[in-house]
């Protein structure tokens, strides 16, 4: 026989699926009993699909409503089972029901929210995924943070002293088994839609942020790579070919990307603004000048060596084109027609 609690709770759940069932016309989740929206205690989510439901208590039934909705329309709900049901049944099957309004502080609604939890959790039929509720409404305060984080951070630290641990460390991230190991799961975890959204969604609200972006700004100015991570670089790179799915990728991309009018106009106005500032033209002039104008020295068969001021220069004198001196210049091929370039200050040296 079943006991009071149970009962109980089959009389919400009949009461929820056979009167506030909504149409899928309407694209939108019920709200029972929206006039005490404002106030706080305990709720519920059911999905009245698959009669399944999610218990929780709330300060404000409003405000946790609407942080339950945003999570789940950007997909980054904590609870996955919730957040999977949502996107294949749609907005439109679930409800938000009252279930008990808590007048009173938040250990009074766990007690509350407890009860209900183990009544949804003998029906086995709930999204909650822990059986315990916390006594925080699930956050921690400020000071218990700071707290957490500090003893963290000193246990983090008497580890890392330690020699022995640290070299086991270093020659750990060193493993070519364990490097293929973790870049096969984020290759793995990458191709799961619902994560790159969740990243998307995370650096589009950072980079909205003028302090974030400036920040970003002033550790890239005058950062310049080791010689160590050009050689890596170079190394990588050396012999890369594009595959002809992603060249088409890039294609298209690019194709929709000028195709559009007003961002063509957007670019060119602010190329003219940056054009009018004469510091940004002096700069520019200057960049170009130490690159373009190098000196540079020819060599030919028989070890004859003529300087010129710039590339240019030696293109116009030889009759051949500048991109074929520029190879030589950097090792890309060994010669054209026979002469030998390098840059003169390399010569000298």
């Amino acid at each position: 026989m079943d006991t009071p609690g149970v009962q109980l709770w089959s009389l919400l759940m009949t009461k929820t699926m056979t009167n506030n069932h909504c149409s899928p016309i309407d694209k939108k989740p019920v709200i029972i009993d929206e006039g005490k929206i404002e106030l706080g205690g305990i709720y519920q989510i059911i999905n009245i699909k698959k009669n399944r439901v999610y218990i929780g208590s709330a300060k404000c039934f409003k405000r946790r409503w609407g942080q339950h909705i945003s999570k789940l329309k950007h997909n980054h709900h904590e609870n996955i089972f919730f957040q999977n049901d949502w996107n294949k049944t749609g907005a439109e099957y679930f409800t938000f029901k009252i279930l008990e309004v808590v007048q009173g502080d938040k250990i009074h609604r766990t007690e509350r929210e407890q009860y209900y939890l183990n009544v949804a959790l003998h029906d086995k039929k709930c999204y909650n995924i822990k059986k315990i509720v916390k006594d925080t409404d699930g956050f921690l305060s400020s000071e218990a943070r700071k707290t957490k984080s500090e003893k963290i951070s000193e246990r983090l630290r008497k580890v890392w002293n330690d020699q022995e641990y640290r070299a086991k460390a270093v020659k750990s991230q060193n493993d070519p088994s364990l490097i293929k190991k973790k870049s096969d799961y984020m290759l793995l975890l990458w191709q799961n839609r619902s994560h790159r959204r969740r990243i998307s969604f995370k650096m589009k609200e950072y980079w909205k942020k003028p302090e974030n972006r400036a920040a970003a700004a002033a550790r890239s100015i005058g950062r310049k790579h080791s010689k160590e991570t050009k050689d890596y670089l170079r190394m990588i790179n050396t012999g890369r070919t594009v595959s002809q799915k992603s060249r088409k990728k890039i294609s298209d991309s690019l194709k929709l990307y000028y195709e559009n009018i007003d961002l063509k106009n957007a670019i060119s106005e602010r190329a003219k603004r940056l054009w009018e500032n004469e510091h940004y033209r002096n700069n520019l002039v200057e960049k170009i000048l130490k690159r373009c104008c190098k000196e540079i020295t020819s060599i030919d068969l028989t070890g004859n060596k003529t300087t010129f001021a710039s590339v240019a220069d030696a293109a116009r004198f030889y009759n051949i084109s500048e991109s074929s001196i520029r190879d030589v210049l950097k090792n890309r091929i060994k010669k054209t027609r026979n002469l030998r370039f390098e840059y003169s200050n390399k010569i000298s040296s």
